[in-house]
Formats: structure tokens, C-alpha cells, sequence
């Protein structure tokens, strides 16, 4: 091979492709390579843009300097550093599913804590918010009201003789002129709670046509005298009603205004009962709640104690079916002044509870007063 050169070469070794050559070993700047220019000349260039290069011809890639386009596949998720800052996915990013066990969500979106989301028990007074107005249907029909929790009113006839305190009922109560004989019970009024009523000693009470009245003793025997066929007279003051004799409403029964006659068995006849109320407790048909799938809804169980934010529960959340048991309320409040019970706990009904003059004829037991 030939060589021309022109001016001065110095190098104790030259490489090159026969047409140009490049001196080894010659004086070359740190961090720069050898670069065929655009005239096909080799010249010193430093290394520039994505990448360097160390003067131990390492190369490294800046930060920053890979982009998404750069990346072919799927990044392993050992290759990934946990997201620490807020904001950094997407809610459209992530698949619809159940959230593990242990994650706790700040919030629920609308409508989606729905039937089996909620864990047994996580709810608590403090979850129901202030002005929740929960409806009475969706109460359990069965259980009892804490001590001292007071009703603002009661359903009609729901007093019973059992939920009257031993007591209870004073004179105040009691509304004037209602009490009548069936009330008293026999044998209980002593003579000393008796009027004297103007009689003098030796007078009774007698009825002179109109009235009781004061009047002198007459001790003279009175005759009694009986048909004997719809009556019997047995030791002239004993009488008995004869097989032959009627009621007050015929001897005839089943019919329209007269007495019903059980069969042979003790059954009722065969009559229209279409006026029969309260042959069966009502019961709340079971609903269901609409299908579909929420992206923000609870897994089952998902609704923890302290999940629910403070007052965020409303009567429109509840189910009208969900029957809160009467242990989960509260012992101690005031019902709504329109709230009615209907039926009240034995010996709940204290005097206070009782309205003057609400009790009448018809609230008292025949036989039900004594002295």
C-alpha cells in the first residue's frame, strides 16, 4: 500500500480503511469519540443528547431521557417504585372488582353501600345522621323500648291491662261518670264508702218508681209467682229458666240480627267472615333492589365500624325491610309527637304517662275496682 501525507504526522500507530487513517494513541478530549464528518473525515465530537459517556467508555442514559414510546411490552412490577403521590391513577384506570380485605376507601360513591355491604353490628347511633326521620315500618313489629324511653303517643286500644303500672290510674284519670256497676267488682264496697243521702236511722234506700230514695223499712214478704213454661219458681224466691224459654232474640240463630250457634264440634257455621279483621299478623313482603354493577360499590362485609361517615345515614338508606331490632336503639329519648306504638311494655304506662279524664267506662275491666 502507498502513503501521502502533507505536514506533520506523529503516532506510533495509525489505523484506517485504506483511503483515511486515524493516529492511535493521538490527543483526544475526555468524554469525546472519533465521528466521521459529513466531508468523511474522522473529528473529535463530545458526546451529547440521551446519553454519556464516562473516560472509561461506559455510557449511561440521562434521567428523564426514556419516554413511553421507548418502552416495547409491559414493565415487570418488581421494575416499578410504589406511588406515593396523590392524584397519580386514574379512576378509569382501574378494573371493576373487589378491593382487598384490608383497604379502607375515604369515601362511597352514590348508591353504593347496598344490601350485603354493610358488616353486621358496623352501624351505630352516631352513623344515623340527627334528622334521619326513620320511618316506623322499617322497625322491627316485635321488641321492647329501653326504660326511659318516652312516647309521645299511643295507638288506639294499645293500652292493655298489663302495660298499666300497679297504680297508675288515679282519680285525675279518671274521667267523671264513667265508672258503672260493671266496673265494681262484687262485694267489695264497704258500707262506710256509702252517701249517707239524707236517710235517717231506721230508713233504707228504695226506689219509689223514679228514683233511689230514703224511706222506712218494710219488712213485709213479698209473694213471687212463676208461669212455669218459660219459668220456674223452686222455694218461692229461686227461679230457672224452663228448655221451653226464649232469648231476647228468638230461638232461631245464624241469621241476620241473630245469635250465631256453634255446630256439634264447637265450629262456627258457615257465615260470610269477610268483616273478620286481625286473623293473621301482616308481613312485609321481602324486596329486591335493583341489579347492575357500580364501579365505586362495597364487597360483602365491606362496611366496617367506623366506615360511615357520622350523620351520612338517612331513612331514604334504609331498607324498608330491614326491621332494626328494638335492642339496637337507643334507651333513653323521646319519640316523634306523631310516632304511635302499638303496643306498649307490661307496666310501662306510669301515671304521668296517663292524659286527665282518659280513662273511661270502656278502658276499665268489669270488676276491676275495689275499695
Amino acid at each position: 500500500a502507498s502513503m501521502s501525507a502533507t505536514g506533520v504526522m506523529m503516532a506510533s500507530k495509525f489505523v484506517g480503511d485504506g483511503i483515511f487513517i486515524t493516529p492511535v494513541g493521538a490527543a483526544l478530549q475526555a468524554g469525546y469519540i472519533w465521528v466521521g464528518d459529513s466531508t468523511n473525515k474522522a473529528a473529535e465530537v463530545g458526546v451529547s443528547g440521551d446519553i454519556s459517556l464516562s473516560t472509561a467508555g461506559v455510557a449511561a442514559i440521562g434521567t428523564g431521557k426514556v419516554t413511553n414510546l421507548m418502552l416495547a411490552g409491559s414493565i415487570e412490577d418488581g421494575k416499578l417504585n410504589q406511588l406515593t403521590s396523590a392524584n397519580k391513577v386514574a379512576l378509569s384506570a382501574l378494573e371493576a372488582g373487589t378491593l382487598a380485605a384490608d383497604v379502607v376507601a375515604s369515601s362511597v360513591g352514590a348508591n353504593g353501600v347496598r344490601p350485603g355491604s354493610i358488616e353486621a353490628g358496623a352501624i351505630v347511633n352516631a352513623d344515623i345522621g340527627t334528622a334521619a326521620a326513620i320511618a316506623i315500618s322499617k322497625l322491627a313489629t316485635t321488641g321492647a323500648l329501653g326504660a326511659n324511653v318516652i312516647v309521645s303517643s299511643i295507638a288506639v286500644n294499645a293500652v292493655y291491662a298489663g302495660a298499666l303500672a300497679a297504680n297508675a290510674v288515679t282519680t285525675a284519670k279518671i274521667a267523671d261518670g264513667t265508672i258503672i256497676a260493671a266496673d265494681i267488682a262484687v262485694s267489695t264496697i264497704s258500707l262506710d264508702k256509702l252517701n249517707q243521702s239524707g236517710c235517717s236511722g231506721g230508713q233504707i234506700a228504695k226506689w219509689n218508681g223514679s228514683a233511689w230514695a230514703c224511706a222506712e223499712d218494710n219488712n213485709t214478704p213479698v209473694s213471687y209467682t212463676a208461669d212455669e213454661e218459660s219459668l220456674h219458681l223452686e222455694g218461692g224466691s229461686v227461679f230457672s229458666a224452663k228448655a221451653s224459654s226464649v232469648t231476647l232474640r228468638g230461638n232461631t240463630f245464624n241469621g241476620i240480627s241473630q245469635l250465631v250457634l256453634l255446630d256439634s264440634s264447637g265450629y262456627l257455621p258457615a257465615l260470610n267472615g269477610s268483616l273478620l279483621t286481625s286473623l293473621t299478623p301482616a308481613n312485609m313482603a321481602n324486596g329486591t333492589l335493583g341489579a347492575g354493577v357500580i364501579t365505586s360499590s362495597v364487597g360483602t362485609n365491606g362496611v366496617r365500624p367506623g366506615s360511615i361517615e357520622a350523620g351520612a345515614i338517612v331513612d331514604a338508606d334504609i331498607n324498608a325491610a330491614a326491621a332494626i331490632a328494638i335492642g339496637k336503639l337507643a334507651t333513653t329519648g323521646t319519640l316523634g309527637a306523631a310516632v304511635i306504638v302499638s303496643s306498649i311494655a307490661v307496666n310501662a304506662v306510669h301515671t304521668a304517662a296517663i292524659a286527665d279524664n282518659a280513662v273511661t267506662t270502656a278502658k276499665i275491666a268489669d270488676g276491676a275496682i275495689i275499695t
